[in-house]
């Protein structure tokens, strides 16, 4: 499987999200929109509940920091990129509900 840096996804995602041929109705552009809108919201509501289930068990576990202090750090340091990626989903959905209106 190709690992993609996200720039890279970022484009590989946005022509295949703007592919459409001239003879697409602006309903097959909306409706894939929605789609895609739809499934990222299925995908991120999952993936989060996952990732904090995960969290809660690790937490429950004992002796896990002295154990693996370097993962855990590292997990932090994702979580905080998650965190600035989730910011930056914020700041654009904004900007697209406020586009939309």
């Amino acid at each position: 499987m190709e690992k993609l840096s996200p720039e890279n996804l970022y484009e590989k995602i946005l022509k295949q999200s703007m592919d459409f041929d001239n003879k697409s109705s602006f309903d097959d552009i909306f409706s894939k929109i929605i789609y895609d809108v739809s499934i990222l919201h299925i995908q991120l509501t999952v993936r989060v509940k996952v990732i904090k289930e995960m969290i809660i068990n690790i937490k429950n576990m004992e002796n896990i920091y002295s154990k693996h202090e370097q993962k855990l750090k590292k997990l932090s340091l994702h979580i905080n990129n998650i965190i600035d990626a989730v910011d930056f989903i914020s700041d654009n959905i904004y900007e697209i509900t406020r586009l939309i209106k």
